[in-house]
């Protein structure tokens, strides 16, 4: 080899060496042809035409020669703990929790640690219609307890005993006629309505403008404006007032004018100014058109006093 060829090959050495400092353990290869010039050659650029030389590296190549590959493995090696943990790392920092519910206690949400105690159920009882259930978490235990129903009566529905509800509708009153002894009366639930057959609350009347001789005394008898025919029961309101002169108190006497006769009928006490309230009753019904009442005595002083008659009961 020439002075001059050698001088060039040592400068190309030496200007790929300068470009490759950090890779000079790199550099080191077996002898080898260049494909181009022909020229053999110890390093990985040719000393004739300067051509380089590329190899494939395999892994452990890299690993000895690259500074920044133990990184890249820590960082994989963290990657791949990541992935394997699952959430577990992301706690580092603190866990997420979630509130223990009826079934287990706090949770978290990432690694899935627990804390204290599940919480215990709190059941509300079953009713009619719902079993017996949970208030957290309304989770529900066994059956409901169904309606328990009662007959239904004139009144009211089928109605449940528990709960209140009601069903269908309320049976109609069968009545039966009021009797004299009885008002009308429903067969299915006992229930009375009205008064006793021939109830009358009042009976049209008004005082005559004559008076009359009964029982010793003079007094203005009540004529009514129709017969009262068979009579059995009526209740007498009496109450005496304005007294001037005189005592009217004592014995009064109820009279009927039967067949055109006065007939006495009852009697009752005045004490007092006090409202005096007398039913008669007749066991043999009567039957008259005027009523009078004479005072106990006849000649009884200067008073005023007020009557009336109601609940009259007629067999027609």
């Amino acid at each position: 080899m020439n002075p001059d060829q050698e001088k060039y090959n040592q400068h190309t050495q030496n200007s790929y060496d300068q470009g490759n400092e950090n890779n000079q353990e790199d550099m080191k290869f077996a002898a080898w042809v260049c494909p181009k010039c022909q020229t053999i050659n110890q390093t990985g650029r040719c000393v004739t035409c300067g051509y380089v030389r590329t190899i494939k590296r395999g892994f452990g190549d890299m690993l000895h020669n690259n500074k920044q590959v133990p990184l890249l493995l820590v960082a994989l090696v963290f990657l791949v703990l990541l992935i394997g943990a699952g959430g577990s790392l992301r706690c580092i920092l603190g866990h997420d929790f979630q509130p223990a519910t009826c079934e287990h206690p706090e949770m978290c949400s990432n690694c899935g640690k627990t804390v204290g105690n599940s919480l215990n159920h709190t059941y509300e009882p079953a009713t009619c219609t719902d079993p017996k259930t949970c208030t957290l978490c309304h989770k529900t235990e066994g059956d409901s307890l169904g309606h328990l129903y009662s007959a239904a009566t004139c009144s009211s529905p089928s109605k449940c005993s528990r709960c209140g509800d009601t069903t269908g509708k309320a049976l109609a009153h069968k009545w039966i006629d009021a009797t004299y002894e009885s008002p009308k009366k429903c067969t299915l639930c006992g229930k009375t309505s009205g008064n006793v057959k021939g109830y009358y609350a009042s009976l049209p009347c008004d005082w005559s403008t004559k008076r009359v001789s009964v029982g010793g005394t003079n007094t203005t008898p009540l004529v009514f404006d129709k017969t009262v025919k068979n009579c059995t029961k009526f209740t007498l309101h009496f109450q005496i007032s304005d007294v001037k002169s005189g005592n009217p108190y004592g014995k009064f006497t109820v009279y009927a004018k039967i067949n055109s006769k006065w007939e006495k009928i009852g009697t009752y006490n005045v004490k007092n100014n006090s409202e005096v309230v007398k039913t008669f009753k007749f066991d043999k019904p009567i039957t008259f058109k005027q009523l009078a009442v004479a005072g106990p005595y006849r000649y009884s002083g200067n008073y005023n006093f007020y009557m009336w008659i109601e609940d009259w009961y007629l067999q027609n």
